[in-house]
């Protein structure tokens, strides 16, 4: 027979396991959308949560109209991107089994339990992950390609909308 210590330290382990698993944080806690952290005060980092459904052409041009929004609601006539990002967030997608076990003793008895469950996603599965990186300007558009400016780009964004 196994030692009551045993299973409580199991349990416990368990426990804690499982509580470490659950503590992550989400780093898309609106769901789809728009995210964005400063890095200086003409630098931002652009990242999108993809709705399912959207085609990477149509999520392409909302993370370069959202650069082109952010730059001129900051007052600045250019962007240069400084680095892209395509990533899948898996967290959302598949099936997942959970085991747990639990103790506890009163008196002269004591008990165990066993607990299997399951969960199914409900979330839509994967999504697509998109990442840009800016540096933003004014005056003269600078000629590398990675350079666009701002008001043009909104406004040919828009217009095949």
């Amino acid at each position: 027979m196994i030692n009551m210590r045993k299973l409580v330290v199991i349990a416990g382990l368990s426990a804690l396991l499982l509580t470490a698993c659950e503590a992550a944080p989400n780093p898309y806690p609106n769901g789809p959308g728009f995210y964005e952290n400063d890095i200086e005060a003409t630098r931002i980092h652009i990242t999108y949560l993809v709705p399912n459904g959207a085609s990477r052409t149509r999520a392409d041009d909302d993370i370069l109209l959202k650069a082109a929004d952010d730059t001129l609601a900051r007052g600045h006539s250019w962007f240069r991107v400084t680095s892209r990002s395509a990533d899948i967030d898996q967290r959302n997608s598949g099936t997942t089994v959970s085991l747990g076990t639990g103790t506890t003793s009163f008196g002269r008895n004591s008990s165990v339990g066993l607990g299997l469950g399951t969960s199914f996603n409900l979330g839509g599965g994967p999504r697509q992950v998109l990442g840009l990186e800016i540096l933003m300007g004014d005056g003269a558009k600078p000629s590398d390609p990675g350079a666009y400016d701002a008001a043009d780009v909104a406004r040919t964004i828009r217009a095949r909308r």
